[in-house]
């Protein structure tokens, strides 16, 4: 999109409210079994950091982008990053 690209379909358009799951996380009977807490750790993780980023947008764009930097050379440009 932002080289040209038209969005087709915005998927949020789809769903009530445009509220919909972007993370699923999925664990084997056996693991959470043999591994509550380590389960009830990941899930609490998942939650915290997601309720950390909507109450601090602007902070949580900042790091992801740095740690793409760090991660592959090179940051996204606002314009990619701001809709992503």
């Amino acid at each position: 999109v932002a080289e040209g690209g038209k969005v087709l379909l915005d998927e949020a358009s789809l769903w009530p409210d445009k509220k919909f799951v972007i993370t699923n996380i999925i664990v084997r009977q056996a693991f959470l079994k043999e591994h509550p807490k380590a389960v009830e750790a990941v899930l609490k993780a998942s939650v915290g950091a997601n309720k950390w980023i909507n109450a601090h947008p602007d902070e949580a764009k900042a790091v992801a982008n740095k740690q793409l930097e760090a991660d592959s050379g090179k940051a996204l440009p606002a314009k990619v990053l701001d809709p992503a």
